[in-house]
C-alpha cells in the first residue's frame, strides 16, 4: 500500500459485508479504498468522484476490470438504483449537498445494503494520518448533526467513530495456547483519544457489525505522515495546492478546448466563405462569358435579318420578272393572232402597214426581253452569292431561323424564267421567220419594191434579237 488515507480502515472493518458484493465508493477516486474492498473480497468497485479532472486522471490509469472511475453525477447513480450492496462515503463534509447525496446512496443500495458515512469529527486536533482532501471539506458535522441527516433517509442507523490507536504490542512468540488479548489504556489521561472520525452505519434493516475492532497500520507509514506536525501540515499544504492546480488545469483545459473549438469554426467559415467567392468568381465569368455570346449572337441575328431582307427583294425581283415576262408571252400570243389574221383578211397594203407595225413591235419586243434576260441573269447572280453567304453565315442560337428553302426556291424560280424566256426568244424567232416567209410570198404576187426592205427588216430584226444559250 504505497499511499495512507483514513477511510482505508473502513475497507477492513466492513469485510465481513464485501465477500461477493456489488460496491459504490463516493469520494476520491485516488485513494487506496477501491483496491482494498476488492481485496477483501468484493466483486466491483464503482467509484463517482465528484473532481471530474481527477476522475479523468484516475480512469486512465485504472488497469483493474474490477473498478470502474467516473464523475459522480447525479443522473449517473440515478440509473443504478437498487443495484449495490455497499456504499461508502468518504466525506459528507465535502459534499455540496449533504441531503441530496444521501438521498442518492439511499436509492443506489439494494434493500438489504449497507451504507458506511464518514465525516470529519470537528474537534479533532491532530489527526494520525492526515486527509489529503481537508480542503475540500465545508463544515464538518457534529455526531448528533450526522445522525440527524442519516436518520433521515435510513430506519437503521448505528453511530461509530474512528479514533487513532498508537502504542506498543507486546507479543509471546510461542504461545502454549491460543493468545488472549489485554488492551491497557491505563495512560491515556482520559482512557481513550478523541475520534476523528464519525461514522455513521446506515441501512433498511438491523445490521450485524462488529462492536470494537482494531485496524493495525504500516508504523513507518503512520510515522512518515503523522509524527511531525509540521510535515503534515506541509503536506496538507502541498496537496491543497495540487487540487487547485488541477482545478485550474481542468478549467484551463476547458477553455483550451473552447478556444480550438472556436479556431475550427473560424477556419471551416474562412474556408467556406473562399468557397463562395470562388463559386461568385466563376458565375460572374460565366455571366460575362454569356453576355459575349449574346452580342455576337445579336449582330449575327441582325446579318441574317438584312440577308433575308436581301432575299425577300431578290425574290420580289423575281415576281415582278416572271409577271413581265408572262406579259411578253401575252403579247406574243396576241401578235401571232394579229399576224394570222392579217394573213386572211388583210388586203395587200395592209399587210404591208401591219408588217410595218409588226417589225416595229417585234424590235421593242426584242429590246424589252434583252433587258429581262440581263435583269434575270443580275438576279441569279445574286441569289447564287446570297445562298453562298447563308450558307456560310453562323445564326446566333436564340435568334430566330430563317426558310434555308427560300434561296434554293428563288434559284429554282430563276432557272423557270430562264427557260420560259428562252422559249419566248424562240418562238419570236419563228415569228420573223413565219414573217419573212409572207413577206416572200407577197413579193410573188407582184410586189416585187417590197420583199428587199421587207427582208433587210426581219435580217435586221433576227440579228438584233437575243440568241437562246447554245443558238448560233
Amino acid at each position: 500500500m504505497d499511499l495512507l488515507t483514513p477511510c482505508v480502515v473502513l475497507a477492513s472493518y466492513a469485510e465481513p459485508l464485501l465477500d461477493g458484493r456489488r460496491c459504490i465508493v463516493l469520494g476520491d477516486s485516488t485513494s487506496p479504498l477501491a483496491e482494498e474492498i476488492i481485496a477483501r473480497g468484493a466483486r466491483s468497485v464503482h467509484v463517482c468522484d465528484p473532481d471530474p479532472a481527477r476522475a479523468g486522471e484516475s480512469a486512465a490509469r485504472n488497469r483493474s476490470r474490477q473498478i470502474s472511475i467516473v464523475p459522480f453525477d447525479e443522473a449517473d447513480v440515478s440509473v443504478r438504483q437498487g443495484a449495490f450492496d455497499v456504499a461508502i462515503v468518504e466525506n459528507l463534509a465535502a459534499a455540496e449537498d449533504a441531503t441530496a447525496l444521501l438521498g442518492q446512496v439511499r436509492r443506489a443500495l439494494s434493500p438489504r445494503g449497507t451504507a458506511f458515512i464518514a465525516c470529519p469529527n470537528p474537534d479533532a486536533k491532530r489527526p494520525l494520518v492526515p486527509d489529503r482532501n481537508s480542503s475540500r471539506t465545508r463544515s464538518p458535522l457534529g455526531y448528533y448533526e450526522l445522525y440527524d441527516k442519516v436518520s433521515a433517509e435510513f430506519a437503521e442507523v448505528r453511530m461509530l467513530g474512528q479514533t487513532p490507536f498508537v502504542g506498543y504490542a507486546i507479543v509471546d512468540f510461542a504461545p502454549a495456547e491460543e493468545l488472549d488479548v489485554a488492551l491497557d489504556s491505563s495512560l491515556l489521561p482520559t482512557g481513550a483519544e478523541e475520534p476523528e472520525w464519525f461514522i455513521a452505519v446506515a441501512a433498511r434493516e438491523p445490521i450485524e457489525i462488529g462492536a470494537f475492532t482494531i485496524v493495525q497500520l504500516p508504523a513507518s507509514q503512520v510515522v512518515t505522515s503523522g509524527s511531525d506536525g509540521t510535515l503534515a501540515e506541509d503536506l496538507r499544504a502541498a496537496r491543497a495546492a495540487e487540487a487547485r492546480t488541477l482545478e485550474r488545469l481542468a478549467f484551463v483545459e476547458a477553455e483550451n478546448a473552447k478556444l480550438s473549438a472556436e479556431r475550427r469554426r473560424k477556419a471551416e467559415t474562412k474556408e467556406r466563405v473562399d468557397e463562395v467567392q470562388a463559386e461568385l468568381e466563376a458565375r460572374n465569368r460565366r455571366i460575362v462569358d454569356l453576355e459575349a455570346r449574346v452580342a455576337k449572337a445579336e449582330a449575327d441575328l441582325g446579318e441574317a435579318t438584312a440577308s433575308t431582307e436581301t432575299l425577300r427583294e431578290r425574290a420580289a425581283a423575281a415576281d415582278r420578272i416572271e409577271r413581265e415576262y408572262t406579259a411578253v408571252q401575252e403579247e406574243r400570243d396576241r401578235l401571232e393572232q394579229s399576224l394570222a389574221e392579217t394573213k386572211v383578211e388583210a388586203t395587200s397594203a395592209d399587210k404591208e402597214a401591219d408588217v410595218g407595225r409588226l417589225e416595229e413591235l417585234l424590235r421593242e419586243r426584242a429590246e424589252h426581253i434583252r433587258k429581262l434576260d440581263a435583269e434575270l441573269r443580275e438576279a441569279e447572280r445574286l441569289g447564287r452569292e446570297l445562298v453562298k453567304e447563308l450558307a456560310t453565315s453562323e445564326i446566333g442560337r436564340s435568334g430566330p431561323q430563317a426558310d434555308p428553302r427560300q434561296p434554293e426556291a428563288a434559284s429554282a424560280e430563276n432557272a423557270r424564267l430562264r427557260a420560259d424566256l428562252e422559249s419566248a426568244q424562240w418562238t419570236i424567232q419563228e415569228l420573223e421567220n413565219r414573217l419573212d416567209h409572207a413577206l416572200r410570198r407577197t413579193a410573188e404576187d407582184g410586189r416585187s419594191d417590197a420583199p428587199p426592205a421587207q427582208a433587210a427588216n426581219g435580217a435586221r430584226i433576227e440579228a438584233e434579237s437575243p440568241k437562246p444559250d447554245g443558238a448560233r
